[in-house]
């Protein structure tokens, strides 16, 4: 895992989480309608590896500041960079699951121009989605 904020999980001497509890880091696309899409790393043992899955979520930003207004302008000011991303708090992301009456309606976190483990620039300090 990484140490990223909003990380919250739980302690290491504690209860074993859940399997797919982690951070599920989201790239961002489009501006008047905003897609949020689970940055998947699908490895042979889903038990093992928490992150196989492909979710994508239409989302619309909220919160302090007007997040979504700060988005779509920086998008427009920076019409070079190719990605956007969200480092949502931890979560189940089995709670997106249709099959099973989904449990999760929101994400919370910073929003970043660039991938946000590769040099990517905080714009929103904290949004919901």
């Amino acid at each position: 895992m990484n140490n990223m904020p909003g990380m919250d999980m739980p302690a290491a001497d504690g209860p074993k989480p859940p399997p797919t509890l982690g951070v599920h880091n989201q790239m961002m696309v489009g501006e008047q309608t905003i897609y949020l899409s689970h940055l998947p790393m699908f490895m042979f043992d889903p038990q093992r590896h928490p992150h196989n899955f492909q979710v994508i979520l239409e989302v619309t930003l909220s919160g302090p500041g007007n997040p979504q207004a700060t988005y779509v302008n920086d998008r427009k000011k920076h019409p070079d960079e190719r990605m956007y991303t969200m480092h949502p708090n931890a979560f189940e992301m089995v709670e997106f699951d249709p099959q099973h009456h989904p449990r999760r309606q929101t994400l919370t976190g910073p929003n970043f121009r660039g991938h946000l483990e590769r040099g990517g620039k905080v714009i929103i300090e904290r949004a919901i989605a």
